[in-house]
């Protein structure tokens, strides 16, 4: 009877110890120091403009390994890229895998939409100690989860500016997506009578130009924009850090009726066209050229790499 209540025990002891070793694999543990540094941010009371503090409210999530072994503090909140992440480890693969072809150790990263720093943090890891990466994020309730990630994966390459990157500095009307089932990555810059939908909540943000906040900043190799349409307004604010990086790749999400709310979409393009740009859709197995009428069409909404050397890119995956 011993015998058997002891190969019991044992067993039990091998299951528990497999069941630790298989939730380790996927959800990393955390060191108290981080967990007590990310406690401290997550907790933080950021200066808002309204007197409406519902964005403040504590997060919920947990902490996962993503697919590229980094440790991902998600939201249960979010509807979008933390659901994903929570039931496949990953988000938008054909731009992740041109990103970690393109970035090499040292380079100089702008971000724009930094959400909860899933990118970010991979964009630092890639660059390295060496490099740099100028992270942007308005929306304070995301904002709170992208300084928890960058504190879990000790990317001390990055700086982070609680600030919208547009034309002009100012205050914006802008609608953080924030409420349970939201896709929280979808926050925008609220134009002219535009309404804010029910899963959003209007507050406001403050705004820079890239070109005054960057301007000790030589060059850059890399801008990466994500901020639904406005990312026309953040390139009129970098014409002068756009002009002094020669090796510049941009890679964006391309939405025709977002950014039009904006800018005239020819004008946009021409702004790149006229500088030797090229614009293709990031694929899988590779950017592919895109032309104008596919670019300017109504329903045009993908993600693309805005490049001076698109064989170059093209020969990243073979």
């Amino acid at each position: 009877m011993n015998i058997r209540k002891i190969s019991y025990a044992i067993g039990a002891f091998l299951l528990i110890l497999g069941l630790c070793s298989l939730i380790n694999s996927r959800y990393k543990l955390i060191h108290r120091k981080q967990y007590k540094r990310c406690k401290t941010v997550l907790n933080e009371q950021y200066e808002l403009d309204t007197q409406d503090l519902a964005v403040l409210e504590r997060p919920r999530g947990m902490v996962i390994r993503d697919g590229n072994g980094n440790n991902i503090l998600v939201d249960f909140n979010d509807g979008g890229v933390s659901r994903i992440l929570l039931q496949n480890r990953e988000w938008e693969r054909p731009i992740m895998n041109l990103l970690n072809k393109l970035v090499k150790p040292g380079d100089t990263i702008v971000t724009l939409g930094g959400h909860i720093g899933f990118h970010v943090v991979q964009m630092s890891k890639l660059t390295g100690k060496n490099g740099h990466v100028y992270c942007f994020e308005p929306n304070p309730y995301t904002l709170r989860f992208l300084k928890s990630n960058i504190i879990l994966n000790d990317c001390d390459n990055v700086k982070v500016f609680d600030r919208a990157a547009y034309s002009q500095a100012t205050t914006l009307r802008f609608a953080a997506k924030r409420y349970e089932g939201a896709n929280t990555g979808g926050s925008y810059v609220i134009e002219g009578q535009d309404d804010v939908t029910s899963e959003a909540q209007e507050i406001q943000v403050k705004s820079v130009k890239l070109d005054d906040v960057l301007n000790d900043v030589q060059a850059i190799n890399l801008l990466q924009m994500d901020i639904e349409g406005s990312e026309p307004e953040a390139v009129k604010g970098a014409v002068n850090l756009i002009a002094r990086s020669p090796n510049l790749t941009v890679v964006q999400e391309w939405s025709v009726a977002m950014m039009s709310k904006h800018m005239d979409v020819r004008d946009y393009l021409e702004f790149w066209k006229s500088r030797g740009y090229q614009v293709a859709e990031i694929q899988v197995d590779g950017p592919k050229l895109l032309q104008d009428h596919e670019l300017l069409a109504d329903n045009a909404l993908t993600d693309v790499v805005i490049t001076k050397d698109l064989e170059a890119l093209k020969k990243l995956y073979h």
